[in-house]
C-alpha cells in the first residue's frame, strides 16, 4: 500500500470486476476495456514468484490514450 493508502497494483479478478463501471464511466465498450485489462496483466516474477497484478497507474494512462 502507499502512503495514500491506495495500492498501485491490483489483482487481475478486482481489474476484471470493475471493467462495466470503467466501461460505463468512460463510454467505452466493455469488450475495449476488458481486452484493455488483458493486456496489462504482468504475470509472476520468473512465473512462480508472487502473484499476477495489473499496475493501476499504466491501467489508466491506457484507458486516457483510448478517448
Amino acid at each position: 500500500t502507499s502512503g495514500s493508502l491506495v495500492d498501485p497494483d491490483i489483482d487481475p479478478a478486482s481489474a476484471y470486476a470493475q471493467v462495466n463501471a470503467v466501461a460505463k464511466a468512460r463510454g467505452l465498450s466493455v469488450s475495449v476495456v476488458h481486452q484493455l485489462v488483458a493486456s496489462q496483466v504482468h504475470p509472476k516474477e520468473l512465473g512462480f514468484l508472487g502473484a499476477d497484478y495489473v499496475d493501476v497507474l499504466t491501467l489508466n494512462e491506457a484507458l486516457a490514450q483510448l478517448k
